[in-house]
């Protein structure tokens, strides 16, 4: 259960190594998520920005949302606390699972909340969004749990 979380240690590490949002491009991203058709409530929503052609830099901090009751989510860079997300392609990933220390002070975890989110929208996403420069308001996601990983890229958005 530990490795469906994974990715989000992995994006903090990232931002951590100096992919300050200081420096790039940021647009609002907003939307909804439901899965198999119902809002997906509490899930973690994290945009990876991609590298573009032969580069291996990565363009900019992830950022991430959490989900209300009805599904919607507005992203933060997970850098310095900006709203939205750096402009260009993201990989995007979408978790349920919640793991708390058990005291303050402990190595030792629980889970507080499993994952809900099929692997093919999480630790293994292939689902793809392009922020605009405009920003968007409609970056919404159908997740299907019977879908086949390669079923489950979602189309990039441009708006």
């Amino acid at each position: 259960m530990r490795h469906s979380q994974s990715w989000i240690l992995a994006a903090m590490v990232v931002a951590a190594a100096g992919c300050g949002g200081d420096h790039v491009k940021v647009a609002s991203v907003s939307g909804r998520v439901t899965l198999d058709g119902k809002p997906l409530a509490n899930a973690f929503v994290q945009f990876q920005p991609m590298a573009s052609g032969q580069s291996i830099e990565t363009p900019g901090p992830p950022s991430v949302g959490t989900t209300d009751a009805d599904g919607r989510f507005e992203l933060t860079l997970s850098q310095g606390g900006k709203k939205g997300a750096v402009i260009g392609q993201h990989r995007v990933r979408f978790s349920t699972f919640r793991e708390e220390s058990k005291a303050k002070d402990s190595d030792e975890t629980e889970v507080t909340q499993r994952e809900t989110v099929p692997p093919q929208y999480n630790a293994r996403s292939e689902v793809t969004f392009i922020v605009p420069e405009s920003g968007s308001t409609t970056a919404d996601f159908a997740l299907d749990a019977k879908a086949r990983p390669s079923d489950s890229k979602r189309r990039t958005e441009r708006e």
